[in-house]
């Protein structure tokens, strides 16, 4: 089995981290200085208590970001790909 990796090289300011994690996603892109797209539908959806594809309040998000002491740049309701 053979393995290869490909090195894009970007501005930072053209790079966003996706992902359903503040803990690794957001926290990763906070880490290395690149926007991030929370993705509220995914392993926060529950502690949120929101229907997948909806948004929560701002509140309700604010909450979440001061709990987990991350802040993330943009938020979606859903990974459609």
């Amino acid at each position: 089995m053979e393995f290869f990796f490909v090195i894009w090289v970007y501005a930072r300011e053209k790079v966003v981290h996706v992902g359903d994690s503040l803990h690794h996603d957001v926290a990763s892109a906070n880490a290395t200085d690149i926007s991030s797209a929370f993705v509220v539908g995914g392993v926060h959806r529950e502690e949120l208590g929101c229907e997948l594809g909806t948004l929560p309040t701002k509140d309700e998000l604010e909450k979440l970001f001061l709990k987990h002491k991350e802040n993330r740049t943009h938020v979606v309701p859903k990974l459609k790909i």
